[in-house]
């Protein structure tokens, strides 16, 4: 094989292939009933795909115009409605909301939209007390103002603008506020202002009382670990903050809208707003702009992002501007181990066109027995197993614990770019990312690995040796 034959560039094939091999492991593993899943760039979307079903029991096939629950996705799209406001000056956004609802207590005085639309209001977040009660997800708000008062006398977290605190209800306050300053209802002018304009015509609430066409079914993991059915909630009191009903589709086209420099639909100084973090009054950075995260991924490459997850649905939208991507995947199951958020690196990783990857040798090919530490502790020791797949590309096996060397999860893609060796682990757990160190005359020597479960990810150090290496 020459030096040129050993690169793989990109190209849309070899990047659709990738995904669709991992998604559909993916799916396998995690039982989830159904995924769909879409990468665009600013001109245009360059795949999209559904794996699974949306009806499981009748086995009726997942596509990506399907209409999935959007969950806290909804955020991002409530801030593009708050965004046009502020273009077209119907809005003041670090003016005391007071100024539109001059009713509320008086402890809202300080409180802004900017600080609603990037949590740092001080508005509480769930509570238990509220899900004991039939306040919310079961019971119907006719208005957005008939939802405040369940959570509109309670205490503010802190002092607005001081600190960060994710909030649901401080995006219905913020819905209330921009009925106000649009002089419409909040959904109507979501549909005019957002929807209508990007084309996004399967985006819309979801009214559990209406007959909504081309919708999946939604399902959540027993705890006997089979997929159960489930009812639709009533999200009235949130609509702003994880009411709607999307598809890959749509979103897709409304991230485009966020990254393309040919778009009317933002000026670059809206997107400037949207997208610069929010300060707190001690001059602390906060992670989210306008209902936008902002961060940079595992790898450290800018993803600006929001995820959702409820009672039957996940969803996520990713913003990669430096590769110019738009990654999104939403699946029918809620309490699915899949962490989301790492596949839509992964995809990422597949459809970034300005990296080339390296054809592993065959050498680095075979078992590997590694040994995880946290710190100098070793806490975790196990198999990891390459072999070649069809166009010299590399896939394996993970075997997390060594005395069970059979129980193996699938790495259906391992990924070479000359100076990592990368590869995603689907387990009925969550998501694995593996990142190891060039080969050392032939083979791989060091790494780490990421475990993407719950709430937050947990690295850990990784040694690898030859089977023959192993400690008795």
């Amino acid at each position: 094989m020459s030096a040129q034959d050993s690169i793989q560039y990109y190209s849309l094939e070899r990047a659709i292939q990738l995904s669709k091999r991992l998604l559909q492991e993916v799916r396998t593993t995690s039982k989830v009933a159904g995924i769909t899943a879409g990468v665009a760039r600013p001109n245009g979307i360059l795949w999209q795909d559904g794996f699974g079903y949306a009806d499981a029991e009748k086995r009726v096939p997942i596509n990506p115009s399907m209409k999935f629950r959007i969950a806290s996705l909804s955020k991002i799209l409530t801030a593009a409605g708050l965004a046009r406001l502020y273009q077209e000056g119907r809005i003041h956004l670090d003016t005391s909301i007071m100024a539109y609802l001059p009713d509320l207590p008086p402890a809202f005085a300080g409180v802004t939209a900017r600080q609603l639309a990037g949590h740092t209001s001080g508005v509480r977040h769930y509570i238990d007390a509220d899900f004991k009660t039939s306040l919310i997800d079961f019971k119907n708000y006719p208005t957005i103002r008939d939802a405040l008062p369940i959570f509109i006398r309670d205490p503010l977290v802190f002092a607005p603008g001081t600190n960060f605190q994710y909030s649901t209800f401080g995006f219905t306050l913020l819905s209330a506020v921009m009925e106000v300053a649009g002089g419409e209802n909040f959904l109507t002018m979501m549909q005019r202002e957002v929807f209508n304009p990007l084309g996004m015509y399967n985006t819309l609430p979801n009214h559990p009382d209406s007959s909504i066409t081309n919708m999946t079914l939604t399902y959540q993991i027993n705890k006997k670990g089979n997929l159960e059915s489930v009812k639709n909630s009533r999200p009235s009191y949130k609509w702003a903050g994880g009411g709607y009903l999307s598809t890959v589709t749509d979103l897709l086209e409304f991230g485009r809208a966020h990254l393309n420099p040919s778009s009317v639909f933002f000026s670059e100084q809206t997107k400037k707003v949207l997208f610069t973090p929010t300060v707190s009054l001690s001059g602390n950075w906060n992670p989210a702009g306008l209902g936008w995260f902002l961060s940079k991924d595992i790898r450290g490459r800018r993803h600006d992002f929001h995820s959702g997850s409820q009672t039957g649905a996940r969803a996520m939208l990713a913003l990669y501007p430096e590769q110019n991507l738009i990654v999104s995947m939403l699946s029918n199951t809620g309490n699915t181990p899949v962490h989301i958020e790492t596949v839509t690196m992964a995809l990422a990783d597949y459809f970034d066109e300005n990296q080339a990857f390296v054809v592993l040798p065959d050498s680095v090919l075979g078992e590997y027995y590694f040994e995880a530490c946290d710190g100098s502790d070793a806490v975790q020791e196990g198999f990891i197993y390459f072999w070649r797949v069809e166009n010299n590309e590399v896939a394996g096996n993970f075997a997390p614990d060594k005395h069970k060397p059979k129980t193996r999860l699938p790495m259906p893609v391992v990924l070479y770019d000359g100076t990592r060796v990368r590869a995603y682990v689907a387990t009925p757990d969550g998501v694995i990312f593996v990142d190891a160190d060039p080969p050392v005359n032939g083979r791989i020597k060091y790494g780490k690995m990421t475990y993407f479960q719950g709430n937050g990810p947990r690295t850990l150090t990784l040694t690898f040796k030859s089977a023959a290496e192993m400690v008795p």
